[in-house]
C-alpha cells in the first residue's frame, strides 16, 4: 500500500523518542536508572530531521522566489520563538528557586539575571557564565538551527549537489577530529562553541541531501515503521565499551542516522500507531525546549521543600515525562498560535503581511 500525504508520521515517531532521550540525558536525578551516555546524539538526529523537513516545505518555493530569504527567516523564528521564550521564563523561575533555596546556581544575583535575560529575549547567547544560555540549556541547538537555516536559504541557488557534499565531507572531517580528539557532546559553552555549527552544518545538509532524492510515495508498514524506531532506540540506548566510544559516535552521527532518516521517508504507520506517532512529533518540540528549566524546578522543589530523598526525587520521572508531554501538546495547539499571532502582528507591518506569500505548512515541528 502507497501514500503520499504531507506528514512524515515516523520522523514524528522519532522525533518523540529523540525528545524523551534528551530528557533522560539532561535530569538523571529524575529517574531509578543511569543515564543514557549517548542521548545527546539525539541532537545531531533532529537536525538532519530537519534539514529534511525544511528542504521539503521550502526548498521549491525559495528557488521559485515565491519565498524569499527574510519571509523564511520570519517563519522559522514565528515557529520556535514563543516556546523558546516560555522556556526562558521557565529557567528565570528556576534560577531564583535554586538561588533562594540552595544559592548554588551559576546565575545568582538579579543583576546577573538582567544581564543573561537581555539577549536571552532575542534569541542571543549571554555570557554571564560558562553556558550560552543558562537559563535553558538546550537552546544553544535553535540558535545554531536558526544560523544554518539563514546560510541555507541565503546561497541555496548555489548549493548543488556537488557543493552540498564539498561541506559535508569537509564537516565530516571536523566530526572525526573533534570526536577522536575530545567529544562530540559539545557546542552548549562558549569554551567550545564552535561544535555547535559544525554539528548543524553536516547534519542539516544529510536531511537536504535525503530530501533530493526521497521518493513522492511511500509505503505503508507498521512493521517497518516500528522497526526503523527501535534502531533509533537501540543507537542512542546502547553503552558501548569507552574504548569504542569515539567510533561509535561517529558511524552514529555520519551513516545510522542518515541511513534511518533515509528509511523513514519511505515507510509510514496507519492506524493507532500512526496517531502515537503524530502525538510525539507534536510534543517534541515542547518537550525538549521546557524540560531543563522545568525538571530543575522539579528537583529543587522536591528536594528543598518537600524535603524528600534523592531516592524518591528518582521516581518522578515517568509522571514528570507523562505531564511535559501533555503539557507540550496542549502549548502546541493553543499557547504557540496565539503568540505567533500576536507577534505577527506588533512585528509585520502590513505592507510586508500583504506581499509576503502565505507561509507553507511544514510538514513536520521543528525541534532542534
Amino acid at each position: 500500500m502507497q501514500t503520499n500525504e504531507n506528514r512524515y508520521a515516523t520522523l514524528d515517531g522519532i522525533r518523540g523518542i529523540a525528545a524523551l532521550f534528551v530528557v533522560t540525558g539532561h535530569l538523571p536525578y529524575l529517574f531509578a536508572i543511569a543515564g543514557f551516555r549517548h542521548a545527546f546524539l539525539a541532537v545531531d538526529l533532529f537536525f538532519v530531521m530537519s534539514g529534511f523537513v525544511l528542504a521539503r516545505s521550502y526548498e521549491d518555493r525559495l528557488l521559485s522566489g515565491h519565498t524569499n530569504t527574510r519571509s523564511f527567516m520570519r517563519a522559522r523564528v514565528l515557529r520556535l520563538y514563543p516556546l523558546y521564550i516560555l522556556g526562558i521564563i521557565a529557567g528565570v523561575a528556576s534560577a531564583f528557586l535554586d538561588d533562594f533555596y540552595v544559592a548554588c546556581t551559576a546565575i545568582t544575583v538579579p543583576k546577573s539575571i538582567a544581564l543573561a535575560l537581555a539577549p536571552a529575549a532575542f534569541m542571543l547567547p549571554a555570557f554571564v557564565n560558562i553556558d550560552l544560555y543558562p537559563f535553558d540549556r538546550p537552546a544553544w541547538s535553535l540558535m545554531n538551527e536558526l544560523i544554518a537555516n539563514y546560510l541555507y536559504a541565503r546561497f541555496l541557488p548555489r548549493l548543488s549537489k556537488r557543493t552540498i557534499l564539498l561541506v559535508v565531507s569537509v564537516t565530516w572531517l571536523m566530526i572525526v577530529f573533534v570526536t577522536s580528539w575530545r567529544t562530540l557532546n559539545a557546542g552548549f559553552t562558549w569554551q567550545r562553541l564552535p561544535v555547535g555549527p559544525v554539528r548543524v552544518i553536516f547534519s542539516f545538509l544529510i536531511g537536504v541531501l535525503i530530501h533530493r532524492g526521497a521518493p513522492t510515495t511511500r509505503t505503508v508498514s507498521n512493521a517497518a515503521a516500528l522497526l526503523i524506531i527501535a534502531v533509533v532506540v537501540g543507537t542512542l540506548a546502547l553503552d558501548v565499551p569507552r574504548r569504542f566510544d569515539a567510533l561509535y559516535v561517529i558511524v552514529s552521527v555520519t551513516v545510522i542516522f542518515p541511513a534511518v532518516v533515509f528509511a523513514a521517508t519511505r515507510f509510514e504507520p496507519q492506524g493507532w500507531f500512526r496517531k502515537a506517532c503524530a502525538a510525539g512529533g507534536l510534543a517534541s518540540y515542547g518537550i525538549y525546549v521546557l524540560h531543563a528549566p522545568l525538571g530543575g524546578m522539579l528537583n529543587t522543589f522536591g528536594l528543598w521543600v518537600l524535603g524528600l530523598k534523592p531516592e524518591q526525587v528518582a521516581m518522578t520521572g515517568l509522571p514528570f515525562i507523562l505531564v511535559i508531554s501533555a503539557l507540550a501538546i496542549l502549548l502546541d495547539r493553543s499557547y504557540s498560535p496565539a503568540i505567533r499571532r500576536a507577534l505577527t502582528k506588533g512585528w509585520i507591518s502590513r505592507r510586508a503581511r500583504m506581499t509576503t506569500p502565505a507561509t507553507p505548512q511544514e510538514t513536520q515541528p521543528s525541534t532542534t
